[in-house]
């Protein structure tokens, strides 16, 4: 990596894989940062996954004080394509902004996010000695659809993502950053390596566990919020929580501690229900143990059934946790079961 005795104390790196309004808003939020500006610069790396976002970076509007540069990805030369990968070159952008833009911390956020005012003044606060890697919440715009509401429910309850999303709520060893609210100091880069390039839904998880890994520490700051405009449809999201699964579980299940267990349980789980729904057509007492197994689940999906109708305000909401959840979580089972299989055929 570069020298970065003369280089800012932040470099932001935003890839740009979304739409032009994305950009627009993503722009106008970081032009309000209330930080010195000779001490950050931000970046936009197009991904170059669909055109409207890259014509608008050809056509930026003045950036006032704000250091601004925007830079694209060379064609994308027969990597995977398609409406679910807008993700697949993110990891890619990345790099390429870390190795031109150097600074003495990166921070990383995405088109389709705003950032509060004060978000790096408080990042500043949040580091310090021994910090490998940084993160934050993302919340939802108030005027997202009901659907959207759901998703982001369901991505943010324990349920959902087994307490790796939760920070401060959960053992630190267990807890993750989101990709649209993290910073990694270039030191640590230096020592770990980049972003893998070919683990593109899964790379802040591997990056973080190799992190962990050199002895340094996955740190959280719970009142950082970026805000993230998080849409999608019913079918989107559940053939990309498919996809995602399948390639974390394909790429890491044997190395990253919640992957492996994942692996484990996951397999046995759908085989024990396999099998108490054939006995059950036979054997009441499987009839039973199954219906029992049901009360308990949608006992539990109740929990954030109702505590996110309160904190949304919307009984829709908390009616739409019920009915996604299942859903999502039979996704994930089809992503690692897919992800299984594809691992031992390569």
């Amino acid at each position: 990596m570069q020298n970065v005795k003369d280089a800012p104390r932040f470099t932001i790196i935003v890839p740009v894989a979304h739409s032009a309004e994305d950009v627009d808003r993503c722009l106008a939020s970081m032009q309000k940062l209330d930080y010195p500006p000779d001490r950050f610069r931000v970046v936009l790396a197009d991904c170059r996954i669909t055109p409207g976002p890259s014509s608008r970076l050809r056509n930026l509007p003045p950036s006032g004080p704000l250091e601004l540069h925007a830079f694209a990805l060379p064609p994308a030369g027969g990597k995977p394509m398609g409406p679910h990968m807008n993700e697949y070159r993110v990891n890619e952008a990345r790099n390429r902004a870390i190795e031109r833009f150097p600074a003495e911390f990166f921070a990383f956020t995405e088109d389709d996010c705003v950032v509060p005012a004060d978000w790096l003044r408080k990042i500043d606060g949040a580091l310090k000695d021994g910090t490998g890697m940084l993160g934050g919440p993302d919340v939802l715009p108030e005027n997202m659809s009901r659907f959207n509401q759901v998703v982001d429910a369901v991505l943010n309850s324990f349920l959902g993502t087994a307490g790796m999303r939760g920070g401060g709520k959960v053992p630190p060893d267990r807890y993750y950053p989101h990709k649209e609210n993290m910073v990694v100091p270039s030191g640590v880069l230096d020592r770990v390596g980049k972003f893998p390039e070919e683990n593109f839904f899964g790379g802040e998880m591997e990056m973080a566990d190799r992190i962990r890994r050199a002895g340094y520490t996955v740190d959280y700051m719970e009142d950082n919020p970026v805000v993230h405009r998080r849409a999608t449809t019913l079918k989107n999201f559940l053939i990309l929580t498919a996809v995602r699964a399948s390639e974390k579980i394909r790429l890491m299940g044997k190395d990253n501690p919640f992957l492996k267990t994942l692996r484990r349980l996951v397999p046995g789980a759908a085989a024990l229900l396999l099998i108490l729904v054939a006995l059950s057509f036979f054997v009441p007492s499987a009839r039973t143990v199954l219906a029992g197994l049901c009360v308990v689940y949608f006992g539990l999906l109740a929990i954030p059934a109702v505590a996110w109708a309160v904190r949304k305000r919307s009984p829709a909401v908390g009616l739409g946790v019920l009915f996604v959840m299942p859903l999502y979580h039979g996704s994930i089972l089809l992503g690692v079961l897919s992800g299984i299989v594809r691992g031992k055929s390569t």
